[in-house]
């Protein structure tokens, strides 16, 4: 189970990253 969350956890990240980043470059 704990690996799922680490799993999951590291998905949000990651999605938060590209989605800031897409944001940023919307923004230029």
């Amino acid at each position: 189970m704990e690996e799922g969350v680490k799993e999951n956890y590291r998905l949000a990240l990651q999605l938060k990253y590209n989605l800031s980043h897409s944001c940023l470059f919307s923004a230029h």
